[in-house]
């Protein structure tokens, strides 16, 4: 559990944690409290500014997949204060402080000066929190990059004031489960083999998400039968045998144990908001198909009529463990009616928990790799970004998210390729410019966004388009970076390394219309200040100001 209020210096590689990153409604309200006097200090290590980098107080442009090089130079200059490395054991200290400064600036391209600039800040204001995120443990040496980066919240003494333990769950079978690439590929070559005669598909598009090398629709079609609970008619609902159409959560009863929560315990109450669109039962909650379905597998789930009653049943069973279970309030109510009641008016339940356990720290050698070697056939590191707005493509058939801009290139329908102002010259791109992104397992066609928030050596593809179904609102529209990605993966965790894929950048014709919130045509320069020729963001460079000021 994180605590960014009690943080005075925040240092994140790669992790949005204001826009894609675990639990960003969250995050936002304790960054609020973070930037409340005394004033935190937010530093972004990243190869693409995101929401959270344009944010920062200070934005660190790394040369993508040496992030953790760049964390173990901070800890061997941390290190140095005998004050630090005795909360390591000596032989992790001896190989710390191995580290080579000046070959970590050439391979981050983070020079020396801004390194001992972190270094300082770190030390100057305890205690801190640092991060990784996505981009940087998205590599192949991903969970090398990630210890090294926990590493400096031991060293720092971050583990116990910002880091904090969780309790043990009451219920472990409730605890939720994050699956990952590792279980995709579980998943097909299941399928490839054998062992899986029928695929249940809901909440999930492997279809779509899936690159190419991994031929999940082959996979699929090799399944004897495939079933789907589904909203929409996206690529794997279309390419299934049976689709049950489903409630949306707005409609139906459940409960949900978020994935990353505040507070131990919580389980939070979904009830229905609104009668079903599809009144004739032509649509049925998740819930209620599932139940019907053990019902006919076990006949004593027959105690249940539905799945409201299930979910009933189900917190009622838990009061006895529920920290403050509402009481009758009203006279000639029952407990049970005053619970239910009452639980439904707040959305929620906490269960009690024992005392959280100290975290126990695994120190460990980090081996990350060599310097990345230059690839002169593919010469720029693709990077597939997460958008506030259409995620990972999930909502890609909601016209209003499509027409939502991305909250820094203010593109709307439609996919781009961000590139560095250097990379375009040397390219001879603009704005607008076709550019061909190929990698050695397929190339796409996008247009260019020229962009300064980025590395040279980066190209970022925005993810969330690029749809082959899905209805009228997404089908055809722009490119699914995740289509290009090589097989590469974490040889500790399994899971695909997203940000690991080398591509080369051709022009292949000159600039046509992307749409963007700026002006709605062509875009013939970065972004704008004015809107239907009004000017909203007026811009002076320091010195103008400073002049104005004297006179």
């Amino acid at each position: 559990r994180l605590d960014f209020k009690k943080a005075k210096v925040i240092l994140s590689f790669g992790a949005d944690f204001l826009a894609t990153w675990m639990s960003p409604v969250q995050f936002a309200t304790q960054y609020a409290d973070f930037r409340e006097a005394p004033r935190g200090t937010l530093v972004m290590v990243e190869s693409k500014m995101t929401i959270t980098g344009a944010n920062a107080d200070r934005w660190i442009g790394i040369r993508p997949g040496t992030e953790g090089h760049l964390a173990m130079a901070l800890a061997s200059l941390l290190i140095q204060d005998p004050a630090y490395a005795k909360r390591l054991p000596k032989d992790l200290v001896d190989e710390i402080s191995k580290v080579d400064h000046d070959e970590v600036a050439k391979i981050t391209g983070v020079t020396g000066d801004r390194m001992h600039h972190l270094h300082n800040l770190l030390t100057a204001n305890t205690p801190s929190l640092v991060l990784s995120g996505s981009s940087a443990e998205g590599v192949e040496h991903g969970s090398e990059t990630a210890r090294a980066v926990l590493l400096l919240n031991i060293i720092l003494g971050n583990v116990g004031e910002t880091i904090l333990p969780r309790s043990e769950a009451v219920f472990p079978d409730l605890m939720p489960k994050m699956g990952g690439w590792a279980e995709m590929k579980a998943f097909l070559d299941g399928l490839n083999s054998g062992r899986f005669d029928t695929a249940v598909v809901f909440g999930s598009n492997p279809l779509y998400q899936a690159p190419d090398f991994m031929h999940a629709d082959k996979a699929y079609a090799k399944a004897a039968y495939r079933i789907a609970f589904s909203m929409f008619p996206d690529e794997t609902t279309m390419a299934s045998d049976l689709v049950l159409p489903i409630h949306s959560y707005l409609e139906e009863w459940n409960t949900a144990m978020p994935a990353y929560s505040p507070e131990d315990g919580f389980i939070g109450l979904q009830q229905p908001v609104m009668t079903p669109v599809f009144g004739d039962g032509s649509t049925r909650g998740f819930g209620d198909l599932l139940l019907a379905v053990v019902t006919e597998m076990n006949p004593k789930y027959k105690t249940w009529k539905d799945y409201e009653a299930y979910v009933r049943g189900a917190l009622l069973a838990m009061k006895p463990v529920l920290v403050n279970p509402p009481v009758p309030t009203v006279g000639g109510q029952t407990a049970d009616e005053a619970f239910h009641q009452g639980i439904q008016s707040d959305g929620y339940v906490r269960l009690k928990t024992k005392p959280a356990p100290a975290i126990k720290t695994k120190l460990e050698a980090v081996n990350l790799p060599q310097a990345p070697k230059a690839n002169a056939q593919y010469p720029f590191r693709l990077l597939p970004t997460a958008r506030l707005g259409l995620w990972d493509g999930r909502h890609a058939n909601l016209p209003w998210l499509q027409e939502l801009p991305d909250q820094l290139a203010e593109v709307v329908w439609d996919s781009w390729a961000e590139i560095h102002p250097s990379t375009a010259k040397k390219l001879g791109v603009e704005t607008g410019d076709v550019l061909r992104v190929s990698s050695a397992s397929g190339s796409v066609e996008v247009k260019a966004f020229v962009f300064p928030g980025i590395h040279p050596d980066a190209v970022a593809i925005p993810l969330g388009q690029g749809h082959t179904e899905y209805g009228r609102y997404a089908k055809g529209i722009g490119v699914n970076p995740y289509r290009i990605l090589d097989p590469k993966f974490d040889a500790k965790t399994g899971e695909l390394a997203t940000f690991a894929t080398d591509v080369q950048v051709v022009k292949v014709a000159d600039r046509g219309p992307i749409v963007t919130l700026a002006h709605g045509d062509l875009v013939l320069e970065n972004g704008s200040d004015s809107q239907a020729g009004r000017h909203f963001v007026k811009t002076v460079t320091a010195k103008q100001f400073n002049r104005t000021e004297e006179a």
